[in-house]
């Protein structure tokens, strides 16, 4: 037996984590909407060791979709499937049971796992288990990630229901067209449902195909589906027309009405967690001391990260300098194969992974501000803000994301419903910086600014240039996406719609877990990026062509003078000098727009020919760049596009080459213009 079983719910309900411990697998975990963006497939075995598929779909708070995220689900719930689990998280069982009303209502199979158990007390989730349990008629499993018996039990009750020996129960299946005319319910048997109806659904009955048929016309009102299936729209009279869109309107209020009663029976104590969270967002959503909090938490990790991260920065680096020198010595002296190795792959490669425990501690900080709720409410408090400078209230999980990673965060842009504010969202979103200008900064900053005094003796300084960093690439997306927003003319103006979770303590196993698993990806998506573009940089760097015989041969270059990246570098200087950069920083620069993090590999690869390997490559970078050199390159680098994935996820989101190359060169000329104005205003202030 080989079974398809779906996992629908709404954000924040924690499906995706669960679907990672009933699989195994380290598919993406979102905390809130805008992240998990594609179905993640995993598998279990049944106690009969037959593999079970499990598909992990986007969260959805309804299968009337309003942006293409949601869409994706909706379109993904229609293909052939055994059987639906609605994940509901405990402490927000209304919006989770009316995703799971629309899902009966198409008739498939389906079960309830209640997730988040572990945060109720035993009494009050027994009596919320009971309640839905009778009300609904499901079958409603409790389920703690952590605890491997609930998830038994969860594994258990979808291996019954596809064997059969166990039915996909419902009290009663609820109709949608019961207040419709006689004459138009016997009209919406004749609509084409066969692409919706399929042998596995719980229900293939004359009322399921009514329901789905007005489903179908929801959705062809909406523009769903609309290119894969025709309605046709000369079927029903203009009065019936009216009499569907007034049903229509009215159904979201019916099924909440039919959600409050089957809660009826639950008090408002039945949720303290809820209320006690509630009490906390008196504080933590102020409209002035909130923001103020949210500062002080941004300002108070990064310089955080920064204290904690350079000790083992540079006991990692230390252990790959040892094993360079070891590998050297096994290899011929002074040969390519040993440059190469040590020269080359080491001295690029390994540099960038020493940088590896500063973006660990990044990734931990989001994940931490997620898991805890906190995240959710940051995106609270800068909607209205955003809505000033043109973007909408579902820009900001993209925009958070991108702290990450901006391709993701480009793809979640589906969550917004307009053209035009989604695309100001994926122009603007490469601004905020991202993990892969950490290495970067890193350098500079650990070479030129680690040393000076703290200011008033606890402002770390290298920590102050960090934040300074971030909020130039914040400040550079909102004032894009105010000038865009003016240009574009953009007056719809939507809301976001987004559950506060409650406040959690996170799980110090699910953020390592959401950790290895960032940094796995991390070094997956960048290892052969960073690895062939250091093999390159040393073959400039050591190659040169030579004439012989009226033939140019590519020999060994007797200096790095000779090299041919002394010679592209020593023509493009001119340009990178204005911004206080030699020509091997030039170099590097180029190099680094197939990706921002091969700038260092490429400047390891470079100052390790030409200096002492005994040097670090922090020292040798002091060495040869001024602090206000450093400081330009800093400004250049947060503001430059320096990223293939983005500017080919950006022309596959808006399918358009012309936003996608317009995107490139807005940011990178106006990076090297405000460097520029930088390093040259610096040499006249400071002489």
């Amino acid at each position: 037996m080989h079974a398809s079983v779906l996992f629908i719910g709404n954000p924040n309900c924690g499906k995706s984590t669960l679907f990672n411990a009933l699989t195994g697998s380290n598919a993406k975990v979102a905390n809130y909407p805008g992240i998990t963006v594609e179905a993640k497939i995993g598998s279990f075995l049944n106690i009969a060791n037959q593999e079970i598929t499990i598909v992990d779909l986007p969260g959805t708070y309804s299968l009337i979709p309003a942006s293409e995220e949601e869409e994706v689900t909706t379109k993904a719930l229609l293909e052939k499937h055994s059987l639906v689990v609605v994940v509901i998280d405990i402490n927000q069982l209304r919006r989770g049971l009316y995703l799971y009303l629309q899902v009966i209502e198409l008739g498939f199979k389906a079960i309830i796992a209640l997730n988040m158990a572990d945060e109720a007390h035993s009494n009050k989730r027994q009596k919320i288990l009971g309640v839905i349990k009778k009300s609904s008629g499901a079958h409603v499993i409790l389920v703690n990630q952590e605890e491997k018996a609930t998830l038994g039990t969860l594994k258990n009750t979808i291996s019954a229901i596809l064997a059969g020996s166990l039915l996909a129960n419902l009290k009663e299946q609820p109709l949608l067209f019961t207040s419709l005319s006689k004459n138009l319910q016997d009209k919406l048997s004749l609509i084409p449902t066969k692409p919706f109806v399929f042998s596995k659904h719980a229900h293939n009955s004359e009322d399921i195909i009514k329901n789905i048929s007005i489903f179908l016309i929801n959705w062809h009102k909406k523009g769903v589906f609309k290119p894969n299936h025709k309605l046709d729209e000369t079927l029903f009279s203009q009065e019936e027309n009216e009499e569907l869109e007034k049903l229509i309107l009215n159904l979201p209020q019916e099924r909440f009405l039919k959600v409050d009663a089957y809660l009826a029976e639950l008090k408002s104590d039945d949720f303290s967690l809820r209320a006690w969270s509630d009490r906390l967002d008196k504080v933590f959503l102020a409209p002035i001391l909130g923001p103020i909090i949210l500062l002080f938490i941004f300002i108070f990790f990064l310089q955080a990260i920064f204290l904690l991260a350079q000790p083992v920065c540079d006991l990692v680096e230390q252990a790959i300098n040892t094993t360079a020198h070891a590998a050297s010595s096994l290899l011929p002296a002074n040969s390519l194969v040993q440059s190469l190795l040590v020269d080359g792959i080491f001295a690029g490669l390994g540099t960038v992974l020493s940088f590896i425990p500063l973006i660990a501690l990044l990734f931990a900080f989001l994940a931490i501000l997620e898991d805890s709720g906190y995240m959710a409410r940051a995106t609270f408090l800068l909607d209205h803000r955003l809505k000033k400078l043109g973007l909408c209230g579902k820009s900001v999980a993209p925009m958070l994301s991108s702290f990450a990673c901006a391709v993701p965060a480009i793809v979640a842009t589906r969550t917004i419903a307009s053209k035009k504010e989604r695309l100001i969202t994926i122009m603007v979103t490469p601004f905020i910086t991202c993990s892969a200008r950490l290495p970067v900064f890193a350098l500079i900053v650990g070479a030129l600014f680690s040393n000076y005094p703290p200011i008033f003796g606890f402002i770390n300084i290298a920590a102050l240039i960090f934040l300074s960093m971030y909020s130039l690439g914040l400040l550079a997306a909102l004032c894009s996406a105010f000038m865009l927003s003016k240009i574009m003319k953009n007056n719809n103006n939507s809301s976001l719609s987004i559950d506060l979770p409650i406040f959690r303590i996170p799980k110090i196993m699910a953020i390592f877990n959401k950790v290895r698993d960032k940094i796995s990806r991390f070094i997956k998506d960048i290892g052969g990026t960073i690895l062939a573009a250091t093999v390159v940089m040393w073959a400039l760097f050591n190659l040169n062509f030579s004439l012989e015989n009226n033939q140019y041969v590519l020999d060994k270059a007797s200096n790095q003078q000779n090299s041919i990246a002394a010679m592209i570098g020593h023509k493009i200087e001119p340009a990178f000098s204005l911004m206080g950069a030699d020509w091997q920083i030039g170099m590097g620069i180029m190099a680094s727009f197939l990706a921002r993090e091969v700038f260092v590999s490429s400047i390891a690869v470079a100052y390790g020919l030409e200096n002492n390997q005994e040097n670090d490559l922090k020292n040798t970078f002091k060495k040869n760049v001024s602090p206000l050199a450093g400081f330009s390159l800093l400004i250049f680098f947060t503001l430059a596009m320096q990223c293939i994935s983005t500017v080919i996820v950006t022309k596959n989101e808006t399918k358009s080459w012309f936003w996608a190359v317009s995107q490139f060169l807005f940011m990178t000329f106006f990076a090297y213009f405000l460097a520029v104005i930088t390093y040259q205003g610096g040499l006249l202030w400071f002489g």
